[in-house]
């Protein structure tokens, strides 16, 4: 992960019943990454600011959209 980096997070399996992040706030799910934190990065969605960590990538929830040079 870099700063500067497109992503975006998975959908949910049920939307219209997740409390989530994403679905309470019926998030277009593209973020930014705008920092590192201590476990993981933090990313600016249209929703807020939302913390992911290593491991959301590497289990394939988050996907690079487009990669800072």
């Amino acid at each position: 992960m870099k700063l500067g980096m497109l992503i975006k997070v998975g959908e949910c399996s049920e939307p219209a019943l997740c409390p989530c992040f994403f679905c309470s706030d019926n998030s277009n799910r593209v973020g930014l990454v705008s920092g590192m934190s201590e476990r993981g990065w933090y990313v600016n969605f249209d929703v807020g600011q939302y913390e992911l960590f290593d491991n959301d990538f590497q289990y394939g929830l988050v996907e690079v959209l487009n990669e800072s040079r």
